[in-house]
């Protein structure tokens, strides 16, 4: 492969002829980060989220930023299914350490998961640190002006015609940042891919797939 040919994870440094898939879809072949991953990585790499000394809580952590984050003191992976790999277990609806614990929150695609997803934007507020902030990324419909949820919509197969996934319990709308300054969180919405360069943007493979946004993100102080 020749200078400037092809593609790069910076998740993992891997250079390649190209990404598997296309889009938002566009999958490392080393080590399987999305382009939301790496749209992630880049932004906490950027802004100084990696430091050692931050006490940061990561729910269902991605692999390619795990990998960067395991060996410090103060990182806490968790996952309600932690598998194989050594995290914390607990759901995020009751997060078992005290007021003002972490400094950074990290949580993406989790939230469309969880039956109380405003009890956990609240517990994420309470155990963030008063200058502490909390990094969001999930599956916005940009046509859907208000989040899309029916407690009657139960079975897997009605839960993927509803929502694209037979396991999400909602479709979440333009009003996501809405649904996390009510429970009194200021947010900023970033595109992040936005702030790079066409060049990188292709390098990285930061592109989304059109309706359904996955890569924005939402910080929540």
């Amino acid at each position: 492969m020749k200078r400037g040919d092809g593609v790069q994870c910076p998740c993992c440094a891997g250079r390649f002829r190209s990404f598997s898939g296309s889009g938002g879809n566009a999958r490392c072949p080393r080590c399987w980060s999305l382009a939301r991953h790496r749209t992630l990585y880049l932004y906490l790499r950027d802004n100084g989220l990696l430091r050692p000394s931050l006490r940061l809580l990561h729910i269902a952590p991605e692999e390619g930023i795990y990998r960067h984050l395991r060996g410090n003191e103060g990182y806490v992976p968790a996952d309600l299914f932690p598998g194989t790999r050594s995290v914390a277990q607990f759901s995020v609806e009751k997060i078992p350490h005290p007021d003002d614990s972490f400094d950074v929150v990290l949580c993406s695609h989790v939230l469309e998961h969880v039956p109380d997803d405003a009890g956990a934007m609240r517990e994420f507020r309470r155990i963030l640190a008063p200058a502490g902030r909390a990094v969001l990324q999930h599956p916005i419909k940009l046509t859907l002006a208000h989040t899309f949820e029916d407690d009657a919509i139960t079975s897997p197969e009605e839960r993927e015609r509803a929502y694209g996934q037979h396991d999400h319990l909602r479709l979440y709308g333009r009003d996501f940042g809405d649904r996390l300054r009510s429970v009194g969180f200021d947010v900023e919405v970033i595109r992040y891919s936005d702030e790079l360069s066409y060049r990188d943007r292709r390098r990285f493979g930061l592109f989304d797939d059109g309706e359904i946004n996955d890569g924005d993100l939402y910080v929540a102080c």
